[in-house]
């Protein structure tokens, strides 16, 4: 019954590297959404003498407020449907080894005399404890800082690489 916990744990990888690169590219597409609709007020406070660094860590503070309130609702919720999942995708692969069992045993030609009852006294794995660690959400808030700073960063230097007068004469 390895097999299938293997199964689980490779599937579970590849979501998480799935749902970062797909998370990190729609928050910086909505992030460059929202920077544009800013424009005119960026222009404006580049044009009174405002930093463009102060600018930038504005954006960021406001992407990092909505991340820490996002990250401590997953933290709050990520136990109980991370078990759910798991359970699923344990049950699809036990289902499914099974399966692959049953079709071996019956085209196997079985003989008289052959002891075949090694491993029947094992229990098969239907359930699965998942739990999350201090050290899985520090990682997990490392990664989600890393994309949102990321995210808000390069989408606030496409805007703010331009002077004052050129950004609000685009906008008129």
């Amino acid at each position: 019954m390895v097999g299938p916990i293997e199964n689980v744990a490779s599937t579970s990888k590849w979501i998480i590297y799935l749902v970062s690169v797909a998370g990190s590219i729609i928050l910086g597409l909505i992030i460059m959404l929202t920077i544009k609709e800013r424009r005119k007020e960026l222009g404006i406070l580049l044009a009174i003498g405002e930093k463009k660094g102060k600018l930038i860590g504005q954006l960021l503070v406001e992407v990092l407020c909505i991340a820490a309130l996002a990250f401590s609702l997953s933290v709050f919720t990520g136990g109980t449907v991370s078990q759910a999942m798991g359970d699923s995708l344990l049950q699809k692969e036990v289902t499914s080894s099974e399966e692959q069992q049953q079709q071996g045993a019956d085209n196997q030609v079985f003989m008289f005399g052959m002891n075949d009852d090694q491993g029947q006294d094992v229990d098969p794995i239907d359930n699965i404890d998942i739990s999350v660690t201090s050290q899985d959400v520090l990682k997990l808030g490392g990664l989600g800082l890393v994309i949102a700073i990321l995210s808000t960063i390069l989408p606030a230097l496409s805007i703010l690489r331009l002077n004052p007068k050129d950004i609000l004469l685009k906008d008129e």
